[in-house]
């Protein structure tokens, strides 16, 4: 979580600037009476205090800005009138905000570097260290970035370049020379000043570590905005490219607290993934995974959440329309035929408005499996769908048709809300099930092979 805060002025006009406070994703005005905002603005630029020039800070608001009153005076001609006003202080949420913001920069690249990264793509192996007597006797660093993965991709009809790399920060003068390796991905693109889309970015990428890490806490919260500004001189009138970098904040009031290190060290290797890294992405890019299935935290993936029952459920109910071929079990099937006969005597029996009703009831008919034959199915195979057993047998065997009748009892109990349903150890197990079916839906629609996806649920998904 972040616990930064600013105090400066902002400027809410041409002319009108008035102080601020911005700490724990909220904005504060002070007014110093009475004044209009400007209504439906979602932006506020504050400069912070001590800065003579620069510290800018764009701030950006989910809701728009909206006066709190209403002032009535009387007009030259008699007539009253009244007037939009907000006073005293006023507090606005925040959901994003650029530091070191500079109007008018066109961004090309977009850096990011946290925790997770550092361990999913580990810096160390670049440095190549020479040892004597199991000690280091020379450390060697490489000079340029090091380009582990890349690949193109598009979002909004704009070509992105996706780059892992390892760079060497390093400070070679007297009286020390320094050198720090670092892990980095690189999002390189046509310059843009659309903020928005700088924003889906970033939550692409987010979205897709919290996925390898089944789990949203993690420690990204910031990307540095690397671009351009044009200046013209006075005096000349030429036009000049200055190099500008900005630093985009992430405003989640709702995460939890970043893991320990130690947690954080834990996420799967990229060398795992390697071979369908690439395709494993684009499904984040295309919104194809339900990131809302995935835990909150450490902590919250350890404990029976209602929400999260439902959510890991309505995931799998997902894939499985997109990914699994339909076809109903017979249950299903002697159920649709029995209500299409049904309404079919219905129709014949009654005229006018109760028969056209009728048969538009028949024609949505479905034959709409059961979450438990969608479980089973799913897990024990059908046509153009392997088998899952060779994955999660070790896990699951024997207990598939028992786990998914809970699983399909439990999601009616939390959806109907009827209060007769105690969940027990094997409501946990059902859950866990229907939560390894969802991985390995989606790891298949990358294209790894049913081993790989064994070795990458073994670490993304250990409790």
């Amino acid at each position: 979580m972040q616990n930064k805060s600013y105090d400066g002025i902002a400027f809410i006009s041409k002319d009108y600037q008035i102080p601020f406070h911005f700490q724990d994703g909220k904005i504060e005005l002070f007014l110093g009476g009475t004044c209009t905002l400007e209504e439906g603005a979602t932006t506020i630029i504050g400069q912070s205090h001590g800065t003579l020039c620069g510290g800018f800070i764009y701030f950006n608001l989910p809701i728009p800005i909206e006066n709190v009153g209403v002032m009535y005076t009387i007009s030259e001609t008699g007539q009253s009138e009244s007037q939009a006003i907000s006073m005293g202080n006023v507090k606005y949420d925040v959901d994003f905000y650029i530091e070191k913001y500079e109007v008018d920069a066109e961004i090309n690249q977009m850096r990011f570097s946290f925790p997770e990264l550092d361990y999913f793509l580990p810096s160390s192996d670049v440095c190549e260290a020479l040892f004597e007597a199991n000690t280091i006797k020379t450390m060697t660093f490489p000079s340029t970035p090091i380009i582990v993965k890349n690949f193109s991709f598009t979002l909004k009809g704009c070509d992105i370049l996706f780059t892992l790399r390892i760079r060497v920060d390093g400070k070679w003068g007297s009286p020390r020379s320094t050198a720090t390796t670092k892990s980095e991905l690189l999002l390189e693109f046509e310059k843009t000043k659309e903020l928005d889309f700088l924003v889906d970015l970033f939550y692409i990428v987010n979205d897709f570590f919290c996925f390898l890490c089944n789990r949203k806490n993690i420690a990204l919260e910031n990307a540095t905005l690397i671009g351009v500004k044009h200046l013209r001189s006075p005096i000349s009138g030429d036009e000049k490219a200055v190099p500008v970098t900005q630093i985009l904040q992430i405003v989640d009031r709702y995460k939890d607290m970043p893991e320990s290190e130690k947690t954080i060290g834990k996420i799967i290797n990229y060398y795992i993934l390697e071979t369908q890294l690439e395709k494993l992405f684009s499904l984040f890019v295309d919104n194809k995974v339900s990131v809302q299935s995935i835990h909150s935290s450490c902590r919250a993936r350890n404990l029976l959440d209602l929400k999260q029952s439902l959510q890991i459920t309505a995931a799998f109910e997902h894939y499985y329309r997109e990914y699994i071929p339909e076809t109903p079990s017979d249950i299903a099937l002697e159920f649709y035929s029995d209500i299409k006969a049904l309404l079919e005597a219905y129709a014949k029996n009654n005229t006018g408005k109760k028969k056209k009703k009728a048969n538009n009831l028949i024609k949505g008919l479905l034959p709409e499996p059961a979450l438990s034959d969608k479980v089973s199915k799913t897990y024990d195979g059908c046509e153009n769908w392997n088998s899952l057993a060779p994955v999660l047998d070790e896990w699951f065997n024997g207990q598939i048709d028992e786990l998914a009748n809970v699983a399909n009892d439990w999601r009616n109990e939390l959806a109907h809300q009827n209060g007769r349903y105690e969940p027990d150890m094997c409501v946990v197990s059902a859950i866990r099930l229907v939560e390894h079916l969802n991985y390995c839906i989606v790891l298949r629609q990358a294209g790894y092979s049913d081993e790989q996806i064994k070795n990458i649920i073994k670490i993304v998904l250990a409790r």
